[in-house]
C-alpha cells in the first residue's frame, strides 16, 4: 500500500510532466516544399536575418545548421541573380509593373464608389471591396506568387455573375478584364524565360531548391529541440520571430500548385 508521502511525490511527477507537455513548444505547420523558388528564398533569407545576430548564443547544433541553410540559399540566389541577365528579364519587369498599376487601379475605382452618393453603385463597390480584400496587397507579394494570386482572384470572379454585375456598375468590368490578360501575358513570358534557361548549362535555382528545403528544415528542427530543452529568452524570441513567418509563408505555400502537397509536419 502506497503510503502519503509516496502519493504526493507521485502526484507531483505527474503534475509535473504534464505541465511540461502542456507547455511544448513546436513550430506553426508550413508545407515548405509547396513554396515557390522566390517565397523559398525569402523565407529562409528572412529566417538567416533573423538568427545571425544572435548567433553567438546559439547552440553549436544550431549554429551548424544555420551554416548549412545559409550556404544552400546562397547557392540557389547565385542562380536565381543568372535569371536576371536574361533578354526577357526587362520585359517581364515592365508587365509586372503594368498589372501592379492596372491593379491599383481598381482598387481606387472600388474606394472611391464606397464614398458615393448613388446606393446603387455604393453597395455593388462595397461586395467588391468584400471579394478583393483577401487580394489586396497582391501586388507586393514576389512576382511569380502574384500570378498565381492574381489566377484564383479572376477564377473566382468570372465564375460570379454577382461580382461581374457589380463590376459594370461600378464601371471596372474593363479593368478586371485587361489586368487578366496582363497577368496572363506575364505568365507566358515567364514560363519561356524559364524554359530557356533550363537548357542552360549548369544547376538552375529550381534544381537547388531541395537543398535549401532540407537546410530550413534542419535548422527549424534544431530551434526547436533546444527552446524546449534549454530554453532562453534569446532562444524563445527566435522561435517566436520564425514561427511569425511560417504563419505568413504557409497561406502562399497552400495556394502554390507547383508540387504535390506534402505530409504536414510541424517544422517542414
Amino acid at each position: 500500500m502506497m503510503g502519503l508521502g509516496e502519493f504526493s511525490i507521485k502526484t507531483n511527477y505527474i503534475s509535473t510532466l504534464k505541465l511540461k507537455k502542456m507547455t511544448t513548444k513546436k513550430f506553426s505547420s508550413l508545407y515548405v516544399h509547396n513554396l515557390s523558388v522566390n517565397d523559398l528564398y525569402a523565407l529562409t533569407r528572412s529566417s538567416i536575418e533573423y538568427a545571425e545576430p544572435v548567433k553567438e548564443s546559439l547552440s553549436e547544433l544550431i549554429n551548424a545548421a544555420l551554416s548549412l541553410m545559409e550556404a544552400a540559399n546562397t547557392a540557389m540566389s547565385e542562380q536565381m541573380n543568372k535569371a536576371l541577365t536574361n533578354a526577357l528579364t526587362a520585359e517581364i519587369s515592365d508587365l509586372d509593373e503594368e498589372r501592379d498599376e492596372r491593379f491599383s487601379e481598381i482598387k481606387r475605382n472600388v474606394s472611391t464608389c464606397i464614398k458615393a452618393r448613388d446606393e446603387t453603385k455604393k453597395t455593388a463597390a462595397a461586395n467588391l471591396k468584400v471579394f478583393l480584400n483577401a487580394y489586396w496587397d497582391t501586388d507586393k507579394e514576389p512576382m511569380n506568387t502574384e500570378t498565381g494570386v492574381f489566377m484564383e482572384m479572376m477564377g473566382k470572379y468570372n465564375a460570379s455573375d454577382s461580382l461581374k454585375a457589380d463590376a459594370a456598375t461600378t464601371g471596372i468590368a474593363t479593368m478586371m478584364t485587361e489586368l487578366e490578360a496582363c497577368n496572363n501575358e506575364f505568365n507566358t513570358l515567364y514560363q519561356t524565360r524559364n524554359t530557356e534557361e533550363a537548357t542552360q548549362s549548369g544547376p538552375s535555382a529550381s534544381s537547388l531548391k531541395g537543398e535549401v528545403v532540407d537546410g530550413y528544415s534542419r535548422f527549424c528542427a534544431a530551434v526547436e529541440q533546444a527552446v524546449n530543452l534549454t530554453s532562453t529568452d534569446v532562444l524563445n524570441n527566435l522561435f517566436y520571430e520564425l514561427d511569425e513567418l511560417r504563419k505568413k509563408y504557409s497561406a502562399l505555400a497552400s495556394r502554390n500548385d507547383e508540387e504535390e502537397p506534402q505530409a504536414e509536419t510541424s517544422a517542414t
